[in-house]
């Protein structure tokens, strides 16, 4: 290209940037003829100099640039230099250098283009988040904010909101760019906070997505923003609480939900602004697009920390939610319920005040009126937000006015609604009260429940186990009603369970019933569990080992002599049992000899020979005596292995068994 066709070009397009960005009365720009007259003088001086057209000068162009966009960034390069390009040229640019320069360019007419590409570049995956920071991209977005252009600072307000949303680095980098300063500047400057922050078409977009942005720079709890940064945000929230925008004053509820998340110290500036007291007063607003906005933002506060919880309920958001359970809009409904059952679960008294504000009674009618499966999962999961609280456990009052809704759930046709009410029976037992256990028993829960132990669908089965376990910390009466009404059916079957969980869940339980006040070493007999229990003891697992070995010990410990104790060792189990005085666990190898003990005091006088020969061929003498030299030997260990050795292992107790072998051998092998 000649000096001459370029000087004339450089010429054409400063008229061009002359008339360009004038907005018409609705504030947008018309590029109108004057645009296609310069582009025709382009190609025809193209034409006659070096018969290229501007079309196919495109790669000399572009190479000329990339080579010289750096010069030009650095401001030693003629800024006109870079206008040769047009805009169909930009939007097809790959070479993000090239598009800076232009967006540097307060003065090129492309910058519009050039931001809209380079957004491009980065929906597409061309530049990499992580990339950006060599670039220079975000201050040239953060100076084009400053554009007189609306559509300008909109572009580039766009491809920011793009980056907070993309990388966290790329966001803190927005931040410290000081973007939310400029952003508040423009908002104030193009007089968006009047009429709903309308100056052009465009604008209302620009306000949502200002508030996009400031949200998306405040997600990041490791790197929180700055109190200076949010001391600059806090003028732009005001004015945005006073829209009536949905697509403006949700993302505002999420960035004060966020700042009320990021750090405890925000609170009380929040608290200043009673930014909280006006999001729950948004809750009487006509538009309902905006009361689902301010329910879901409480949503998830509530689901975050008791802190959020408590800022809510502490400007009074129960009595409204109350009242929204009876709502006719199905959204408003669900969202109250999930906030009720949020609340709830966070402390005592805030579901205490639910349930005296009438939210049982609501419920109830709710669940007699028709309902889609997943509305009644969602009303389960508040029963059980009201049930869970073990600190301050729910009255019994309450669960009699629950059960028989609890009871029709069980042979519900969807296992997930099933799984729920389960989950209910298990939050109620697991508080340990012998009264609310009774009154299961009483409405048959346990009865009806015992079978989902073998249930197709693991979740309800292991959940199940967890209700039954709980049972323990019962009566021995109630524990009795678990064995009448078949539980022991289904312990080989967990026991043999492919989850450790389970099968350390089914062990503890099995121990707990061995033992006083229950005494039920009849009902383990009577099951035949002992050969299931066996195998456990070389577990992978080192809880399930721990409680097999403490299983078998209080079995032994528990069993009466002859008849228990004899079921005990018609099995092969002394050398499995044994190996656990190796654990490193102290309280392990405490069980051990204490079961030891336990078998050799009790063991019948035909089979105490082959039971101590056994135990010594398992080394387990070997690893006594070892502990009786050692004198850091814990107390109750080594006062158990004292009496072993000294009443059954000693030298005279050996020369006895001996001499017990030899009379009933021919005298030719005894001597």
């Amino acid at each position: 290209m000649s000096e001459r066709i370029l000087l004339g070009t450089i010429e054409s397009i400063k008229i061009y940037q002359q008339n360009m960005d004038i907005p018409n009365s609705n504030g947008n720009v018309e590029n109108g003829e004057l645009y296609q007259k310069i582009k025709e003088d382009v190609s025809v001086m193209g034409d006659k100099g070096n018969n290229k057209s501007v079309i196919s000068q495109n790669e000399d162009i572009k190479q000329y640039t990339a080579e010289h966009s750096q010069k030009v960034m650095d401001g030693s390069l003629n800024e006109n230099k870079i206008c040769i390009l047009d805009i169909d040229d930009v939007k097809k640019e790959t070479d993000i250098k090239v598009l800076i320069a232009i967006a540097n360019n307060p003065n090129s007419n492309l910058q519009q283009a050039a931001i809209e590409q380079a957004r491009e570049l980065l929906v597409t995956g061309k530049i990499k988040m992580d990339e950006l920071g060599k670039t220079g991209l975000v201050p040239a977005l953060v100076g084009c904010l400053n554009s007189v252009s609306s559509q300008i600072q909109l572009a580039a307000i766009r491809t920011l909101f793009l980056i907070t949303v993309g990388s966290l680095d790329d966001t803190k980098m927005v931040v410290e760019a000081n973007a939310i300063s400029v952003l508040r500047d423009k908002c104030f400057e193009l007089e968006f906070l009047p009429s709903f922050f309308k100056v052009a078409n465009n604008d209302e977009y620009l306000a949502s997505t200002v508030a996009f942005t400031m949200f998306n720079m405040c997600r990041y709890k490791s790197k929180p923003v700055s109190m200076d940064v949010i001391q600059q945000m806090l003028p732009i929230l005001e004015k945005f609480y006073s829209s009536n925008d949905p697509e403006v004053i949700s993302p505002t509820f999420e960035v004060i939900a966020l700042l009320t998340w990021l750090k405890e110290g925000y609170i009380p500036l929040i608290n200043e602004h009673k930014f909280i007291q006006k999001m729950v007063g948004f809750l009487n607003h006509s538009n309902q697009e905006i009361v689902h906005a301010a329910l879901s933002t409480i949503e998830r506060m509530t689901e975050e920390t008791e802190e959020q919880t408590e800022l809510v309920v502490d400007v009074g958001v129960i009595p409204k939610l109350i009242k929204f359970v009876d709502s006719s809009d199905d959204k408003t409904k669900e969202l109250s319920l999930s906030i009720l059952g949020n609340i709830a679960a966070d402390r005592g008294s805030y579901r205490d005040q639910c349930i005296q504000l009438g939210l049982v009674p609501k419920m109830l009618k709710l669940f007699s009126s028709e309902s889609t499966v997943e509305q009644l999962k969602n009303n389960i999961d508040l029963i059980r937000c009201l049930c869970q609280s073990n600190a301050h456990p729910i009255s019994i009052d309450t669960i009699t006015e629950l059960l028989p809704l609890l009871k029709q759930f069980i042979h519900h046709e969807d296992v997930e609604i099933i799984y729920k009410a389960v989950l209910i029976f298990w939050c109620i037992v697991y508080q340990k009260d012998a009264q609310k256990n009774q009154l299961l028993i009483e409405n048959d829960i346990f009865k009806e429940i015992i079978p989902f132990l073998k249930h197709s669908d693991e979740h309800v089965q292991s959940r199940t186990s967890r209700v039954i376990i709980n049972i323990v910390f019962g009566t021995s009466q109630q524990v009795q009603h678990l064995i009448d009404n078949g539980v022991m059916d289904y312990i080989p079957l967990l026991l043999n369970h492919k989850d450790d969980n389970i099968q350390s869940r089914i062990l503890f339980f099995l121990r707990k019933i061995i033992w006083k006040p229950h005494a039920q070493i009849q009902a383990i007999i009577n099951a035949n569990l002992i050969p299931s229990i066996i195998p456990l003891l070389d577990h992978e697992n080192v809880l399930v080992q721990k409680e097999a070995i403490w299983t078998i010990s209080n079995f032994a410990i528990g069993a009466r002599p002859l008849l228990q104790i004899n079921y005990l060792m018609k099995h092969d189990f002394i050398s499995a049992f044994c190996k656990g005085i190796y654990s490193p666990e102290i309280f392990n190898v405490k069980l051990i000899v204490k079961g030891i003990n336990a078998i050799l005091r009790k063991c019948d006088h035909e089979k105490f020979d082959e039971v101590c020969d056994k135990i010594l061929e398992s080394g387990a003498v070997d690893k006594m005596k070892e502990l009786e030299a050692n004198t850091n030997t814990d107390e109750e260990i080594l006062s158990a292995v004292r009496e072993i050795v000294r009443n059954h292992f000693s030298e005279s107790q050996r020369q006895r068994r001996r001499r017990n072998v030899n009379t009933f051998l021919p005298k030719y092998m005894s001597k």
